[in-house]
This record gives C-alpha cells, sequence and structure tokens, in this order.
C-alpha cells in the first residue's frame, strides 16, 4: 500500500515549477536552472551514499548480509547491485560524474546567464536543501523494515538522476556548440533546460513512486522463498 500521501508528490513538482516559473517569469537566468539542477543531483547522491552506509551498519551489527535480508525481494539485481557497493565508492565514482558535469553545465550557464543573487539561487538553492533534509526526517520516524527498502533504492535512485543530468548536459553541449556555429539565437537551449527540468521531475516523481510501493515484510518473504525455489 503506498505510504507517502500526495503531498510529497506535490512539493516535488511545486519546486520544479518553481524554478521554471523564476527561470521564464522572474527574470532568473535560465543557466541558475541548470545549476539548481546540478545541485540537487549531488543531493541525490549524498543521500544514496548515507543510504549504503546505512545499510552496511546494519548489516555489520544486525548479523545478516545486505543480500540476505527479506527487502532485497522487492528490488531487481541492478538496484541490489548498487545497494551493495561501499558507500566511498559509490560516492566518489558519481562525484567525479557530477564535477564532470559541474564544468560542462558551468560553460552553458555562463552562455545562456547565470547570476547568485539571494532570490534567483540562494533561495531556491536552500528550498532544495530543506525540501532533501525533509523528506530524509520523514524516512527516518518510518517502519523500521519500510526504510531499509527505501535505503535498498536510494543508490540507483541517485544513478538515476546522475544518467539523467549526463544526458542532458552532453545533448545541451552538442546544441550549444551547433548553435554558435551556425549563428543561430540560444532559444533552442533555453528549451532544453525546460525540457530538462521536465524530465528531472518525471525522474524524481517515478523514484517516490517505486520507493513508496514497498511490500509487506511476509509479501517480501513469499517472493523471497518463491525465488530461491525457482533458482534464479
Amino acid at each position: 500500500m503506498p505510504r507517502t500521501n500526495v503531498t510529497t508528490y506535490s512539493i516535488i513538482i511545486a519546486y520544479n515549477v518553481f524554478t521554471l516559473v523564476g527561470g521564464f517569469a522572474l527574470d532568473w537566468p535560465m543557466g541558475n536552472v541548470l545549476l539548481l539542477a546540478w545541485a540537487e543531483t549531488v543531493m541525490f547522491v549524498v543521500g544514496g551514499t548515507a543510504a549504503n552506509a546505512r545499510l552496511r551498519w546494519q548489516s555489520r551489527h544486525g548479523g545478516r548480509k545486505i543480500c540476505d535480508d527479506f527487502a532485497v525481494a522487492t528490488v531487481d539485481d541492478a538496484t541490489l547491485n548498487s545497494a551493495l557497493e561501499h558507500p566511498a565508492s559509490f560516492f566518489f565514482r558519481d562525484l567525479i560524474f557530477c564535477l564532470g558535469h559541474l564544468g560542462l553545465a558551468g560553460w552553458i550557464a555562463v552562455w545562456i546567464g547565470v547570476s547568485f543573487s539571494v532570490t534567483a539561487f540562494w533561495v531556491p538553492l536552500g528550498l532544495a536543501v530543506f525540501r532533501h533534509l525533509t523528506e530524509e526526517f520523514t524516512d527516518s520516524l518510518a517502519d523500521p523494515y519500510v526504510r531499509r527498502a527505501k535505503d535498498l533504492r536510494a543508490a540507483h535512485d541517485a544513478d538515476r538522476r546522475v544518467f539523467t543530468q549526463h544526458f542532458f548536459v552532453f545533448a545541451a553541449w552538442g546544441l550549444m556548440i551547433f548553435l554558435s556555429v551556425h549563428g543561430l539565437s540560444h532559444v533552442l537551449v533555453l528549451g532544453m533546460v525546460g525540457l530538462y527540468v521536465v524530465l528531472k521531475t518525471f525522474v524524481e516523481v517515478q523514484i517516490t513512486w517505486s520507493r513508496d510501493h514497498t511490500v509487506s515484510v511476509d509479501q517480501a518473504r513469499a517472493a523471497r522463498v518463491e525465488k530461491l525455489m525457482s533458482g534464479h
């Protein structure tokens, strides 16, 4: 049964709409929207690292390996592999990608306009941090099994955000070069930033939905037994 009410989804959509409104209606430079999205991806990576650290700590002190947990029955192999990765290895792997993205995204942001004013950058950045901290705090109050099932997904969810950013940044970089060579307007890049916000909103909602639909312990145990019996 879903455990997250509509408020969580509303917050995700509202924040992303807020950044779009800022870029298109409140005269924020569109480069700000791009850099804010990058900062949020880093927050997902930090959250995934913390989740992997919790899983390892619980495994070490609880006497049960991560791969033997009943909650594993609720995730696929790719998700489990991300959860089994050492927190430091996971963090630095994704951080390297994010730093590379920052170089390209920073160049694009300068080209289409960027400002580090309080209202156009630091306030929305603070709201993003508050959003993620609030979600983390809310998860900490959840049933331990539900929290563990969410932690199993967190690293893979962060990878999905990094991949989304990776795809967009390189596409925007190529488009920027094309526009510069042909002397065209950068309106297309602005539209692409807007499309990126829509895409990342979809990914975030999908991530929340998958975390939200964890099954009961009994269902997970039955699925685990069935998986073992089938030889997979």
